[in-house]
């Protein structure tokens, strides 16, 4: 976490004698993430035999132009596998992301957005937009801040029940979270009872679960914007996150 506070000298000596010696885990992760991401892109179905060279050659061409002929193999990489694995991570670094924040804002371990309500309610907005038959619209954005929209009133929502005479307890906060999670959670398949409508029903289930089928390139620069956004948001608002961690009192 990024300190906010000014340290002596000999604060910062000891800060700093603290990270000497530890083994580099951030590169340790990266390499460990490239590795698995190519992994991802080589190995598939039987049927379909792609090698390290293919996959280079389809970056080369597509990133440097080296050539203008594709065949079977780079369209399968570049139009199916690679936009699946880039999402992968730009979802994975943004659940990181919320997450590291609620924990070191409610300073609690268990803090992520499934605990305190985040999930559950953006998760209603998006099965409603997409009950509405608009997901697509505006190449999917109207899903998106329908989702953003009911996340963040989810967070009022746990707020407003776990806020006591002025003061927001953090366990009280999280015990909302629970509640109004499972609250919200249960109004999905209650939504899906009354459709009734066997397409909209399956794709909408398939979108809760995290299905990444239906990657494209645009929603992969999508994601990265979105992550990007957040990343900004919080180093710009990490001073406040720290006030706030501290405490009401």
């Amino acid at each position: 976490t990024t300190r906010q506070f000014e340290m002596n000298p000999f604060q910062r000596t000891n800060y700093l004698n603290n990270y000497q010696g530890q083994p580099p885990y951030s590169v340790i992760l990266v390499v460990m993430l490239f590795i698995v991401a190519g992994a991802s892109l080589i190995l598939g179905p039987s049927e379909i035999h792609v090698s390290c060279s293919d996959l280079v050659r389809c970056l080369s061409n597509h990133l440097f132009h080296t050539s203008t002929t594709t065949d079977i193999i780079d369209r399968i990489l570049w139009d199916i596998r690679i936009p699946r694995c880039m999402q992968t991570m730009a979802v994975g670094a943004m659940l990181a992301l919320a997450g590291v924040a609620f924990q070191g804002l409610l300073q609690n371990p268990l803090a992520d957005p499934f605990i305190t309500g985040v999930s559950a309610g953006s998760a209603v907005g998006a099965a409603l937009v997409e009950i509405a038959g608009i997901s697509t619209a505006l190449f999917g954005w109207v899903q998106v801040g329908a989702a953003f929209a009911s996340g963040i009133l989810a967070v009022v929502l746990v707020y407003q029940i776990s806020t006591t005479n002025g003061r927001t307890p953090v366990n009280s906060f999280l015990l909302s979270g629970v509640i109004v999670g499972s609250l919200l959670w249960s109004l999905i398949p209650f939504s899906m009872a009354l459709l009734q409508r066997t397409t909209e029903t399956t794709r909408l289930m398939f979108y809760l679960m995290g299905s990444l089928q239906s990657a494209t390139w645009t929603r992969v620069c999508m994601c990265y914007l979105l992550l990007t956004i957040g990343i900004v948001a919080i180093r710009r608002l990490a001073s406040q996150l720290n006030l706030i961690s501290m405490g009401e009192e």
